[in-house]
């Protein structure tokens, strides 16, 4: 079996070693492993308690307010010169707490509120989720419950 021809990462398992690296089997195969492992784990949640800047390692994941953080929150949606997604991205944003609101925001790229079409940061309110999606380099839609 090739790597190219792996459907999971029990394929991967039984066919490569666990000390693959980019010098050893090139740079895409690492990618397609990693593709692979999140697909079978699905997205990851992780809880954020502080002011953030999204990142690169971020991309198709999921962000957590969680209810023991009483404070209202930004975080950030960094501008494509300075963190180019692939246009198709995905960032998921759950608010879990009922005192504080997150901001999200975006530097000096376009997010579009789903349906109405208006650009700018958004509010998440108490137990609201919203997802950001890049539709193109420069430009992202947005849309959920509870986001204004």
């Amino acid at each position: 079996m090739t790597v190219e021809s792996a459907t999971s990462i029990n394929d991967l398992n039984t066919s490569y070693p666990a000390t693959l690296d980019a010098k050893s089997e090139g740079a895409a195969h690492i990618r397609l492993i990693k593709t692979l492992i999140k697909a079978e784990r699905g997205m990851v949640l992780t809880s954020k308690s502080a002011d953030y800047t999204f990142v690169l390692a971020d991309a198709n994941n999921a962000f957590l307010h969680p209810a023991a953080d009483t404070t209202g929150r930004t975080w950030t949606i960094p501008a494509n010169a300075s963190v180019a997604y692939p246009v198709g991205t995905v960032l998921t944003f759950i608010n879990q707490n009922a005192a504080g609101t997150i901001t999200l925001s975006i530097t000096s790229d376009t997010m579009r509120l789903g349906g109405a079409g208006s650009t700018g940061s958004r509010s998440l309110a108490a137990n609201g989720m919203a997802t950001a999606v890049k539709i193109a380099s420069t430009e992202w839609i947005i849309s959920g419950t509870g986001l204004t």
